[in-house]
């Protein structure tokens, strides 16, 4: 398995990753688009006007993000997929509120036509060779942890419509507190009845949700277990458990808050997955 970050002090970005990987440029990019997209998350798109677009990223990577006024450097997960960037010259990200000073101003102060500085960064990402050579991939999201794996499965899902089935199946488990909070749950509906080789499942966590607002199969009650895991990977993904073939042919992407993280990757090593790529964001 692999750990991506390191423990460190709430909110602490760039102590956090300080050990990963960033590219050098710094470069400005206009707010262009500021909506709320769940009670407590904004979404931004952020452009760059300079032609060629100089900068890329990988699908999972996130940006250090310098506001103008503001003295902590905020980090943001990437939410659209690297050909997004290329073809437009802009990406998204999604903010959850709180009283950290970056996600304070975007939710009480940003607005299109505000200027920021970013950089790229980032050692969590999709390995591309992955899409040639029939793998079949999971990813386990909870809350906004689901920001990364959103532009992974953006990238995944233009693969397959561009050159055809070279991944076996990817299948995406996402947990929040509540229905609202289901960040793009219109857009992963939609690539699930689009591509045949993708599947999503959904799980509610707050106690107080009731069953009558569960009325999709594919929306459960409660936080992910080791028999949902198992299910999935065996009805969604045709992956035969605890054989040698499933430790090689699985490849999982794990991104959400560190008791979730902890939780899951036990079950996947209980469950004899070696490739475990998670990142401790929170």
């Amino acid at each position: 398995m692999t750990d991506i970050g390191k423990e460190s002090p709430k909110y602490d970005h760039i102590q956090r990753t300080g050990n990963q990987q960033r590219e050098p440029e710094i470069i400005s990019m206009q707010i262009v688009s500021v909506s709320n997209v769940s009670p407590t998350v904004k979404h931004l798109i952020l452009l760059t006007t300079e032609n060629p677009v100089p900068i890329s990223f990988k699908a999972g990577q996130w940006v250090d993000m310098m506001i103008p006024g503001v003295d902590t450097v905020g980090g943001y997960s990437i939410c659209s997929s690297p050909a997004h960037l290329r073809e437009t010259g802009e990406f998204s990200l999604c903010v959850k509120n709180s009283d950290h000073p970056p996600a304070h101003w975007v939710h009480n102060e940003c607005k299109p036509g505000c200027t920021v500085s970013i950089r790229i960064g980032g050692d969590f990402f999709l390995d591309t060779n992955v899409t040639t050579t029939g793998k079949t991939i999971l990813l386990v999201a909870g809350g906004v942890g689901i920001n990364p794996l959103f532009s992974i499965i953006t990238q995944l899902n233009e693969h397959q419509k561009s050159v055809g089935n070279h991944i076996a199946k990817y299948c995406l488990m996402y947990s929040a507190k509540t229905e609202d909070e289901l960040l793009f749950k219109d857009s992963l509906d939609q690539i699930a009845s689009q591509d045949q080789t993708f599947s999503v499942q959904y799980f509610l966590t707050d106690n107080e949700v009731e069953v009558k607002k569960c009325h999709q199969e594919d929306v459960k009650l409660g936080r992910i277990t080791k028999a949902d895991i198992e299910s999935c990977l065996t009805n969604n993904l045709n992956v035969n458990v605890g054989s040698e073939e499933a430790n090689k042919q699985t490849i999982v992407y794990l991104c959400g808050p560190p008791p979730m993280i902890e939780q899951v990757r036990e079950i996947f090593s209980a469950l004899g997955i070696e490739k475990v790529f998670y990142e401790k964001w929170w």
